[in-house]
């Protein structure tokens, strides 16, 4: 309470008067600036984890960006996957859209699991042989 009673005494006398400046000084003293360097920061070093699927990590950078440009969210993308191969990709596809990134991804990461199941279904099927002496 204290902090808002000075806010006010800093106030011009006819700015105390108007309604919008009032609210306005108000709302830059309870949502004070983000530090952007500190967001691009925390942006820039998220990396997708082991085991993260990509939906949760799409998620987690769209959260920390909020307001930054498609750009970074496809470069954040890009030079945080963890796949080397599909990091390649990517990079060999010139003037790429952030659609274009993402759709690769979500396919790179099904297409795996799906090759995962196949190889697993093709299982050896073992062969018991029976060695049987042979009668002179």
């Amino acid at each position: 309470m204290t902090d808002l009673i000075h806010l006010q005494a800093q106030m011009a006398d006819a700015d105390k008067k108007d309604y919008a400046k009032v609210i306005k000084e108000f709302e830059q003293y309870c949502n004070p600036k983000q530090n952007v360097l500190y967001e691009r920061f925390r942006f820039y070093n998220r990396s997708k984890e082991l085991g993260e699927t990509f939906e949760h990590y799409i998620q987690e950078l769209k959260s920390l960006i909020k307001s930054y440009k498609d750009e970074m969210l496809k470069d954040r993308i890009i030079f945080g996957c963890s796949d080397k191969h599909l990091q390649e990709k990517l990079l060999n596809l010139k003037n790429i859209e952030l659609k274009e990134v993402i759709d690769t991804c979500r396919n790179y990461e099904i297409t795996k699991k799906q090759v995962k199941v196949i190889q697993n279904d093709k299982v050896d099927i073992p062969v018991n042989a029976v060695k049987a002496e042979r009668l002179k």
